[in-house]
């Protein structure tokens, strides 16, 4: 489970890291208190998406007619429900500090820069050593002298190097004892004054330990982001154990809806679509030959999204999967859909029963309208991206 940023820093504060002054609106909320003047403060619309200084989601107001009609402006667009009022600080660094789970070692480490901000992913790709790691002894813990040395070798060499390495440990803590999959502070804010302050908390709760979480600790939060395309495509596994379809789903603001096949597959299928100049509507994927109503439902729900251009159907040659009765799915969920016979359909599919499934796909295309481009194995994943792009176009 992922938290909003006023969550994380709720337990933050729980684990007595510093975090600035402020209040939440709700939508349909009167506007917050108003402990400050208004050019004192800053908006953060409540997203569970990175780069919202980059895409407009954080503003600093003049006055409080500006706070009104910003907050008012992102209400109206169903991704916030929520608004962050808080504090501006006034800053003299800023530093980057986290904790997380690292799959290779499979253990946790803690991170340190003493570069933080907006482009902390850009400078770990051109100043890898701008960042510092730490692995953790599960049962020994993050010791305060291993967090100073850290905090040391990531190149703070001010007296601040104890209060931060403090704020290490406490983070650490935070994440060992809510059972996080992130906890991170970016920035990690040294205002004018000294104060070592969380301007941010991106914190990640492992969704299988939620159970062990302190009474009154879950969040009860508004819908703030409830999708029902979302929601619904994760109700199609949930009552149906075969195969599986829809458990992940993610709306994104492009034109092409996608069903992928397989993880690694389906990743790569993304990165190639972006990288034909193609924009997706979506991220989905279908996996371990689930039966044709599964993936039925999950077409309808794709099909579902609005200004579609194109709809691509893509995978690796598949082991187990049966193409045709997948396909067929696929089929039935166009057949119930308005726009299927109006868009571009780019199907790229290998696998048990592939030849059955395009002979059927060509007479389908030619008895019912539909706008059908097949592909197997023959041609690959890229390429039918780039077809998938031209077709959208035309």
């Amino acid at each position: 489970m992922k938290l909003y940023e006023f969550e994380g820093k709720q337990l933050l504060a729980r684990g007595g890291i510093l975090t600035p002054l402020g209040d939440i609106i709700h939508r349909d909320s009167e506007a917050a208190l108003k402990r400050f003047t208004a050019d004192e403060v800053i908006l953060k619309a409540q997203m569970l998406e990175g780069k919202r200084g980059k895409n407009g989601y954080i503003f600093s107001p003049g006055d409080w007619s500006e706070v009104q009609a910003k907050t008012q402006q992102w209400f109206k667009s169903q991704k916030v429900a929520s608004v962050l009022i808080e504090e501006k600080l006034k800053k003299s660094e800023e530093y980057y500090v986290s904790c997380l789970y690292n799959t290779i070692p499979r253990q946790a480490e803690v991170v340190f820069s003493a570069y933080g901000g907006t482009d902390i992913e850009e400078l770990s790709q051109k100043f890898p050593k701008a960042i510092v790691r730490l692995p953790i002894d599960a049962l020994e813990g993050l010791a305060p002298w291993q967090a100073r040395q850290l905090v040391k070798d990531g190149g703070l060499e001010s007296a601040d190097i104890v209060r931060v390495a403090d704020i290490l440990v406490r983070l650490y803590n935070i994440y060992n004892k809510y059972d996080c999959r992130v906890a991170e502070i970016n920035p990690l804010i040294k205002t004018v004054d000294g104060e070592l302050i969380a301007a941010d908390a991106k914190i990640e709760l492992d969704d299988n330990a939620l159970f062990r979480l302190p009474v009154g600790l879950l969040p009860d939060r508004l819908p703030t982001e409830e999708n029902p395309r979302e929601k619904a495509a994760k109700e199609i596994d949930s009552f149906d154990y075969r195969g599986s379809a829809g458990s992940t789903y993610i709306d994104l603001p492009g034109d092409i809806g996608v069903l992928a096949s397989g993880g690694g597959a389906s990743m790569m299928a993304m990165d190639m679509l972006i990288g034909a100049g193609g924009r997706p509507a979506n991220f989905t994927e279908y996996s371990g030959n689930p039966p044709r109503s599964k993936v039925k439902r999950l077409t309808e729900i794709v099909l579902s999204k609005p200004n579609l251009k194109g709809l691509w159907i893509v995978g690796a040659t598949a082991n187990f999967t049966d193409i045709f009765e997948t396909l067929m799915g696929v089929v039935e969920g166009l057949r119930s859909s308005t726009v299927a016979t109006k868009i571009p359909i780019v199907i790229r599919r290998a696998g048990p029963r592939d030849e059955e499934a395009f002979a059927m796909l060509r007479k389908i295309k030619k008895d019912e309208g539909f706008d059908l481009y097949l592909f197997g194995n023959e041609t690959s994943i890229g390429k039918s991206a780039e077809v998938m792009v031209e077709k959208t176009k035309k």
